[in-house]
């Protein structure tokens, strides 16, 4: 049974309807959703501006993308807790709170969040998504991102990715798709900061 709600549409949106409570019941505010447009999976980024932290989830449909976001931010939340870490402003004694809110909510969330939070995820050292993200928001503008190409087979495949602004678009590539995206993320940083001091 448990496998039934864990790849059901219903239990995608219990999963989604028990992050965004947890959200407004622990004052960490309305997370913030980017996504990826890719021809063969989906990958969303979900932000909570409380806790200044995001995480990446990925599936074969935008939801499934989406509801694995909000599986892996509240594994990250439980993990802090656990490790008597804070984030941000958040206190350690607040997340626990918040840990143990999830571990009575369901037994279920807790055995979901563990499988989503094993599944491979690949190293991309310094996060210029996200600062690039970041910059944008302030002129309320967001990066739009495309997948151009996927070449070879195996250990060999490499991805090409374009990262489109109003003014410019760059190109990065990558073992993976995250990889690829963060250098299309940070050529178009640089060419950005070129802008700026030419101006």
């Amino acid at each position: 049974m448990a496998s039934i709600y864990r790849n059901s549409s219903a239990g995608q949106g219990k999963r989604l309807n028990t992050f965004n409570e947890l959200c407004e019941t622990f004052g960490f505010g309305i997370p913030i959703y980017t996504y990826l447009l890719e021809k063969r999976a989906f990958h969303v980024g979900v932000t909570i501006e409380e806790l200044g932290i995001s995480v990446q989830g990925f599936g074969r449909s935008g939801k499934s993308a989406k509801n694995n976001a909000a599986l892996r931010m509240m594994f990250q939340i439980m993990k802090t807790a656990r490790e008597g870490g804070s984030l941000n402003s958040v206190t350690s004694e607040k997340l626990v709170d918040c840990c143990e809110w999830m571990e009575h909510y369901s037994p279920l969330l807790i055995e979901d969040m563990m499988v989503v939070d094993s599944q491979p995820r690949e190293d991309v050292g310094y996060n210029y998504c996200e600062v690039l993200h970041r910059l944008l928001r302030k002129k309320h503008l967001a990066p739009i991102y495309y997948c151009l190409q996927v070449e070879g087979t195996g250990p060999s495949l490499t991805f090409a990715m374009s990262c489109h602004h109003p003014k410019f678009v760059t190109i990065g590539e990558g073992r993976t798709i995250r990889m690829a995206k963060n250098v299309a993320a940070q050529e178009m940083l640089m060419k950005l900061q070129v802008q700026q001091e030419q101006e």
